[in-house]
């Protein structure tokens, strides 16, 4: 076969090694007995023509694609990015590779990963999800693959154990009371919030977390200390708190459902020369990398989404390697407080 020319196919392979066809499909896919010599001519010959076994076609006699389908929020945010690198690498480890899908947090495109799972283009899936469970349920009952979850809220009762996958998840609610709880605590009487699209059930739940500790603690909460954008990134922090300097007095410490929103506010208010934490002590969420390098460094959570991405893709990898898709487990990660300069007192 000349240079250039089709893509070699396992006829070309038998022409070249003299054996038939069959055999070659054998000997490449490792089905049924074919000596070990014989595999080796095949896979010489294989490597000379520069054949490559389409993935489809692999499928099809395996009933495997090799493929897990991994489902997260964005991109943007470096959370996700560290959860990703997290799963890639245990994935790459077991001989697997990653298809990303990005559902930007909306419930339909979290509904469409389980109709493109149907479609079984994928052995199994991580869904990163930030919605409430029940609008899966339908996809639940009968999904039948491979399937971990991770969520951002910890809301599952034993009601979902009927059902066949993995749970990890994070308690991001008890997080931001914590936050909140530190800053009432050390004498801080105006708390304020920003935070992410309440639309978002993981995003309705963090606010709920700030709103209940104000309630335990006696403070009365104010809504022109509230900012509740549409997004969650760097810019809707600096916009957010634009929109709370704009309403006059600020509080006296704010508490953010997401690092990068902080960060965004953090700039804004630097630009208007209000001292932190001096004047305005700020706490975040995530803990991502940036939180230790900004000036001043940012008080968050780290709710482990390197462990988070690693123990998804074993249990993922552990149910499609033993062709399981029944039985349920939920596995709690505890959010640890790591405080930084941003925090005051705090």
């Amino acid at each position: 076969m000349k240079e250039g020319n089709k893509k070699a196919t396992i006829y070309d392979i038998a022409k070249l090694s003299g054996v038939a066809p069959g055999t070659v499909s054998r000997a490449l896919n490792h089905i049924g007995y074919v000596k070990k010599e014989t595999v080796e001519k095949v896979e010489s010959a294989a490597k000379a023509l520069n054949y490559i076994p389409t993935r489809a076609a692999q499928s099809l006699k395996t009933k495997c694609t090799g493929l897990l389908l991994v489902a997260i929020p964005d991109m943007e945010n470096p959370f996700y990015v560290q959860m990703i690198s997290a799963i890639q690498a245990e994935v790459r480890n077991n001989g697997y590779s990653m298809i990303l899908y990005y559902t930007d947090g909306a419930i339909e495109y979290e509904v469409k990963a389980f109709e493109m799972m149907r479609e079984h283009i994928a052995d199994g899936m991580i869904m990163v999800n930030l919605n409430d469970i029940t609008s899966y349920v339908p996809y639940l009952k009968r999904a039948h693959l491979p399937l971990v979850l991770c969520q951002m809220s910890d809301h599952m009762g034993e009601e979902y154990q009927e059902y066949g996958f993995d749970d990890i998840c994070v308690d991001t609610k008890r997080s931001i009371m914590e936050l909140v709880d530190r800053f009432c605590e050390r004498g801080y009487q105006e708390i304020g919030y920003i935070g992410g699209n309440p639309k978002i059930f993981a995003f309705a739940d963090r606010y709920q977390g700030y709103c209940d500790s104000l309630s335990k603690h006696h403070l009365l909460l104010e809504e022109r200390f509230v900012v509740l954008s549409e997004n969650w990134l760097e810019q809707d922090g600096y916009e957010a708190a634009k929109a709370l300097y704009s309403r006059g007095k600020l509080p006296s410490a704010i508490c953010f459902s997401h690092d990068l929103m902080a960060v965004g506010a953090m700039r804004f208010f630097k630009e208007q020369g209000i001292s932190l934490p001096e004047e305005l002590a700020v706490s975040g969420l995530d803990n991502i990398d940036v939180c230790e390098k900004i000036a001043p460094s940012l008080t968050s959570v780290c709710i482990h989404q390197n462990q988070m991405g690693r123990l998804a893709a074993q249990k993922v990898l552990s149910r499609i390697q033993q062709g399981e898709s029944e039985g349920f487990t939920k596995t709690v990660l505890t959010g640890e407080i790591i405080r930084r300069a941003s925090s005051g007192k705090a």
